[in-house]
């Protein structure tokens, strides 16, 4: 009989266990007696980033205050250079939807930090359940690096809105198995069906199964403040006798839409249909007005539920639904489908439930949707109207309604599988979605079909806290994976007599029995003949948002293995770089005396492209680039960034003396520089953190303008010097850069370029040439070297001058510099004598130009800076091109070449070590 109550709360920890350790202080409690003060703290100041945060949604510019935390207390520890690469070199220090799928952000109270020995980990001093964050943190370290670190150490925190400050409070450091046994870690051999009972009863998250001289060990966590999985034997049992079906598919589940045709089918999905027109319905003798009259109330509400009752026709929206759905050639009923023998049990219920409650509540239906505040941050897809540049063009929305496929399934970073055990990490559940295009073939879903599932699936433990059934699911994806394991190895755990399952169960009763579950809305059942049990789709309210969207799905359970070649993947990476996300190990390797890697990371079921993953390092910085396939649309504020030539993210890194410094690119142009700095003043337990936006971290405010004022918009944004006009369009100027408006056709050009309007502007940021190193030799200085103001050189320097930054160091990225910054200046002329408007010519033939902001006359305002090259340029010359307009700009015998060169690095942190670097 199945209990209507299984859900239970952990209140004390039995005796039973076999594993003897040391008990050691709470490593959740703060240290001393009593609440710390700031004296005891270690800040971090973000008001100097604090522009940035304006920019996210409130929820997003929490997650980005804690990055910035790990971040600074990297720099506060003085963590070596390369083991902050190897924490971070999958994720950015600035947050945006730009880089999802490159990037593996961290999303959730909890942060790490490890350097090489010690496993950091920050937790907010309010968590209500901090063993399980610190738990969670530390099974996923494990899960990547391949083992435990030596120690752990807890870091507070406590962030300070009101004046832009995290404080952070460091723990004593705890030996790692010290530290598992305080936080309520258990392990436990499993011989007899008496040690799985015991092993269940006392843990609710399963974190390793592994083989111990043959013998069976399980290990998992016992949190007594959280709801229970309440996994059981039975349950146990059901999966690993799924995982022993030779050439079969493992457990799993999905509603598969399914078409009706016959007269009995059609009464059985809807009654509610007058008799004499079921046989019109099924022979397609079909009257358009009453199709007219469906269309109506389903997506208008006219006309009333009395009219369509008085035609035969159901009032009720969902057998409405349905009938819409038969009469447009669409499945009109969604069928349970079993596999790995799951069906009729509680497995295959929890499965059930879970997809169909995550279907409807993504769609906005049920009476358990949590929104309006039950689930912080969770908005279902009808509330949520697609933004108007992510919709396709008038008369071009094709195919009118998305076909999308939702599944949960196997989150393949969650487990790391090696010949004698399995470590689970910290989630082990995935929601995917993929669209289906042409042919049949599955692709990346758009915004609108994907923006609530990708939230579920980063906010995963926050639904689970508000539906336990979740967490049931995230516990049979646990032990799904790890048995999966088990059965390859050729071992089991003590099995139940299939007798003894219970393999009976109804879906529609089993829901009616739990009334604890969240969802109470009663699911509608369809009991076709012959068929396996069904259920309609309730359809949303009615809402308008580019076309309407189809959605359908399943529950896969683990099968990762299944999917890899049944053998754990090799991973050649090192400790500090491994992650348990599966790689290439033929394109995966790196250089043990340099650091130097490539990385070839595999998709998983979702996302099957996977990408490239490129690292240097080296005395002056490090650097990451990331390259992954092209997106069919990525939301860039209110406009969607064509990503046809695929995605291309670079992440630049400095530690020094004073701090650490991070920089981004996107699609090879500046996105943004942070910084985690430590003040000079003795005493000063602080951290600033700065951020100093390039055009591209700026780029989403010029969207904005330009679609709230198309014509002015981005002469009145920051930074505007002049426009001038191109062929199809505008050139804009501005202190760091080229942006091109193009109306009409879409610009042909590799870069960035973001859809404005759909199919009618475009702004694009510009690369316009530069100067190759081989025409300096075509120069020839005219002054000595001299150093000045920036300021001073822009009132001195002649309006016929050629003004050209070089770069000031190969890791240093574009930024203005200040006019009381000190420079090195140098003054040359061309060697050949040409005549007015005539060009250079290399030897090679080509054309040659000059970095150039126009002439200083040109200028906006005397005020307005100049911007210095390529971060990793390596000599003169930059990527912000040359001349007054973009195109190679004529050099006459009267410009002379003002060559510039600032003498202090603009971040702050390496100041020169040698007079030569600006001379005297």
């Amino acid at each position: 009989m199945t209990d209507p109550t299984r859900r239970r709360w952990r209140m004390a920890v039995t005796g039973w266990l076999i594993v003897l350790t040391l008990l050691v202080a709470d490593a959740c409690s703060w240290p001393g007696s009593g609440e710390p003060g700031e004296e005891d703290a270690h800040l971090v100041s973000y008001s100097k980033a604090a522009s940035w945060l304006a920019g996210l949604d409130p929820a997003e510019a929490e997650e980005q205050i804690r990055d910035w935390a790990r971040l600074a207390l990297a720099s506060s520890l003085g963590v070596e250079q390369d083991r902050i690469v190897d924490a971070l070199h999958d994720t950015m220090p600035l947050r945006d939807p730009l880089f999802d799928g490159l990037v593996e952000q961290p999303v959730g109270p909890g942060r790490s930090l490890f350097d090489g020995r010690t496993l950091h980990l920050l937790v907010p001093e309010n968590d209500p359940h901090p063993s399980r964050t610190l738990g969670r943190l530390l099974d996923q370290h494990r899960v990547d690096a391949g083992s435990d670190p030596v120690d752990v150490q807890v870091h507070r925190y406590r962030m300070r809105p009101e004046n832009q400050k995290v404080e952070l409070y460091a723990q004593p450091k705890t030996p790692a198995a010290e530290f598992r046994a305080a936080n309520g870690y258990r392990e436990a051999p499993l011989d007899q069906q008496a040690d799985l009972e015991g092993f269940l009863a006392d843990t609710n998250h399963l974190s390793r199964l592994e083989l111990r001289n043959g013998q069976v060990w399980a290990a998992g966590w016992n949190w007594p403040d959280l709801p229970d999985g309440n996994v059981r034997p039975e349950d146990v049992s059901v999966l690993q006798r799924g995982y022993r079906q030779h050439g079969e598919p493992g457990p799993g589940f999905s509603l598969d839409p399914k078409p009706i045709s016959s007269p009995d089918e059609i009464r059985a999905a809807i009654p509610d249909l007058a008799p004499e027109l079921v046989g019109r319905v099924a022979s397609g003798n079909w009257d358009a007005e009453l199709t007219a009259l469906i269309e109506g109330h389903l997506f208008r509400g006219d006309p009333p539920a009395d009219a369509l009752r008085a035609r035969g026709l159901p009032a009720d929206r969902t057998q409405l639904w349905a009938l819409h759905n038969l009469l447009s050639g669409l499945p009109a009923v969604n069928e349970a489908r079993y596999e790995g023998e799951t069906a009729g049990t509680e497995v295959g219920m929890t499965a059930f439930y879970t997809d169909l409650v995550m279907k409807d509540w993504v769609a906005g239906v049920g009476a358990g949707v949590p929104s309006g505040g039950r689930v912080s941050g969770f908005v279902p897809n009808p509330e949520a109207p697609t933004p108007a540049g992510l919709c396709p063009p008038a008369g071009e929305r094709s195919p009118p309604a998305e076909s999308a496929r939702l599944w949960l399934g196997q989150a393949d970073g969650a487990f790391d599988y090696r010949p004698d055990g399995v470590d689970i990490g910290a989630q082990a559940t995935r929601l995917f979605v993929r669209s289906q295009g042409p042919g049949g073939q599955e692709l990346e879903a758009t915004y609108r079909m994907g923006r609530a599932s990708a939230w579920w699936d980063r906010h995963y433990a926050d639904i689970a806290d508000y539906e336990s059934e979740f967490w049931r699911l995230e516990e049979l994806m646990r032990w799904s994976g790890a048995l999966e394991w088990l059965a390859g190895s050729g071992q089991s755990l003590p099995q139940l007599p299939d007798d003894e399952i219970r393999s009976d169960l109804r879906f529609a009763d089993w829901h009616e029995q739990h009334s604890e579950l969240r969802e109470r809305a009663r699911p509608v059942s369809a009991s076709l003949p012959g068929r396996a049990e069904s259920v309609l789709t309730v359809p949303s309210p009615a809402f308008s948002d580019c076309g309407l969207s189809y959605v359908y799905g399943g529950v896969t359970l683990g099968d990762s293995l299944a999917r890899h070649g049944g053998t754990p993947a090799e991973n050649p990476l090192p400790p500090g770089m491994r992650r348990a996300k599966p790689v290439d190990p033929a394109a995966t390797n790196v250089d043990q005396s340099t650091g130097t890697a490539q990385i070839r990371q595999l998709g998983d079921a979702g996302s099957p492209e996977g990408l490239t993953r490129g690292v240097r390092r080296g005395p002056d910085g490090a650097s990451v680039v990331t390259e992954g396939a092209p997106r069919r649309e990525i939301p860039f504020g209110e406009a969607r960034f064509r990503g046809e030539d695929g995605r291309l993210v670079e992440m630049a890194m400095r530690s020094g003396e004073h701090g650490i410094s991070a920089g981004v690119q996107a699609q090879g142009q500046p996105f943004g520089t942070v910084a985690a700095l430590r003040p000079e003043a003795s005493g000063v337990r602080q951290t600033d953190i700065v951020v100093n936006l390039g055009l591209l971290g700026r780029f989403r405010d010029l969207v904005k303008r330009d679609r709230q004022d198309p014509a002015h918009g981005l002469e009145n944004a920051p930074g505007f010097l002049y426009s001038y006009p191109e062929a199809g369009g505008t050139g804009y100027r501005f202190a760091d850069g080229w942006v091109r408006k193009t109306i009409g056709q879409a610009p042909n050009q590799a870069g960035f370029v973001a859809e404005v309007v759909p199919g009618e502007s475009y702004l694009s940021v510009q690369r316009p040439a530069q100067l190759p190193g081989i025409e300096m030799s075509r120069l020839q200085e005219i002054s000595e070297p001299f150093t000045t103001t920036y300021g001073e050189l822009l009132r001195q320097v002649p309006a016929t001058a050629s003004v050209y930054v070089l770069a000031d160091r190969s890791t240093h990225l574009p930024r203005p510099i200040e006019r009381n910054a000190r420079v090195r200046v140098r003054i040359a002329e061309p060697v050949v004598v040409l005549g007015p408007g005539v060009s250079p010519i290399s030897a090679e033939g080509q054309v040659w130009s000059l970095l150039d902001t126009g002439t200083v006359s040109a200028l906006a305002a005397p005020d307005q800076d100049i911007v210095f090259g390529r971060p990793f340029g390596g000599g003169p010359g930059g990527d912000w091109g040359s001349g007054p307009f973009g195109v190679p700009l004529p050099v006459s015998p009267s410009n002379q070449v003002v060559l510039v060169q600032q003498c202090q690095p603009s971040d702050g942190l390496n100041p020169p070590t040698r007079d030569e670097e600006c001379g005297s």
